[in-house]
C-alpha cells in the first residue's frame, strides 16, 4: 500500500531524474558540433606534430618561425577545446588520426630545403585555408552556443595562420 509520504517521495524520486535527464541532454552538442570538435582536435593534433618536426629538421627561418607560431597557437587552441569537449561530454581522439599519422611519416623522412616545401605543402595556406574554413561554418551554424562561441573566438587566430602561411610559401618560394 502506498502512503502519501511513499507518494510524495516517488514523485520527487521521479522529478529528480527528470532534471538529471533534462541537463545531462541540455550539456550534450548536436552530432554536427560534436563532429567538429572531434574534427578540430584532430586537425590541431596534426598542426601541432608536424610544425614540432618543422622546428627541429626545417633549414629556412622563416618556416621555423611560423612552425614555432603554430606549436603555441594551436596548443592554446588544444588547451581551450579539451575544456569544453569536457564540458560537453565529447571524447576528443588523442593524436592525429591515421591519415595525419601517414602525413606526418612522410613529412618526417624529407630532410633540408626539401622537409620546409612538403611542410609548407602539408600544414601551408591549403591546409590552414581549410581549418579556418571548418571554424566559419562551426562559428555560423554550430547548434550549441558554447561550440558556435568556441569557433567564433578561433576564427581571427585562424585567419592569421592562414595569412602567415601564404606569406611564408611566398617566402620560401624566393
Amino acid at each position: 500500500m502506498i502512503t502519501l509520504m511513499n507518494a510524495r517521495c516517488i514523485a520527487l524520486s521521479l522529478g529528480a531524474a527528470i532534471c538529471l535527464t533534462a541537463t545531462v541532454h541540455a550539456a550534450a552538442p548536436a552530432a554536427a558540433d560534436a563532429a567538429f570538435l572531434k574534427e578540430a582536435a584532430l586537425d590541431g593534433q596534426f598542426d601541432i606534430q608536424s610544425s614540432r618536426l618543422a622546428e627541429r629538421l626545417g633549414q629556412n627561418e622563416v618556416v621555423k618561425k611560423y612552425a614555432a607560431q603554430m606549436v603555441d597557437d594551436n596548443r592554446r587552441i588544444e588547451n581551450a577545446l579539451k575544456k569544453l569537449a569536457m564540458d560537453k561530454k565529447v571524447d576528443l581522439p588523442v593524436g592525429p588520426g591515421d591519415a595525419h599519422h601517414a602525413a606526418l611519416k612522410k613529412l618526417s623522412a624529407q630532410k633540408g630545403d626539401a622537409f620546409d616545401r612538403a611542410y609548407m605543402e602539408q600544414a601551408g595556406p591549403k591546409r590552414q585555408a581549410a581549418s579556418l574554413k571548418q571554424f566559419q561554418q562551426a562559428a555560423a551554424n554550430a547548434k550549441d552556443k558554447d561550440v558556435r562561441a568556441f569557433a567564433q573566438e578561433m576564427v581571427p587566430v585562424l585567419t592569421d595562420h592562414h595569412t602567415r602561411a601564404v606569406e611564408t610559401a611566398a617566402a620560401l618560394k624566393k
